[in-house]
């Protein structure tokens, strides 16, 4: 059977350098590891969906471990010896729900689609 997912859209107090991206992917799950123990670690499944600007990235988890990520994220201090905090924005079941809402909250206009008219023969 398929599992089903959550994306979680978290707001990171730093910034992450494109090279450092990997450090910190590991730095958060060893977090994650020690907040949820192996058991629970192991039923959420996280994984680092996608990282955007501004601090802002994507959680993937199972469905039945989305709370168990939410709650883990909010009890982490430090990442890496520095200081860390992280704001959970939004949970969603899709990613493009969760992107969507995240162009929304940055202020960006979301891109339109050009409208087609049908051809006419003339």
């Amino acid at each position: 059977m398929k599992e089903k997912r959550r994306y979680i859209l978290v707001k990171y107090s730093g910034r992450v350098a494109q090279e450092a991206a990997q450090e910190f992917e590991h730095g958060l799950y060893r977090e994650l590891l020690k907040m949820l123990g192996e058991l629970h670690y192991a039923d959420a499944n996280p994984k680092l969906a996608k990282m955007l600007e501004d601090g802002y990235f994507v959680l993937r988890s199972s469905l039945s471990g989305a709370g168990d990520c939410i709650l883990a994220l909010s009890m982490i201090k430090k990442l890496n010896g520095e200081d860390a905090f992280f704001y959970t924005t939004k949970s969603s079941g899709t990613l493009k729900a969760l992107l969507k809402h995240y162009e929304h909250e940055r202020g960006a206009q979301p891109q339109e689609k050009p409208k087609t008219t049908p051809a006419q023969d003339y």
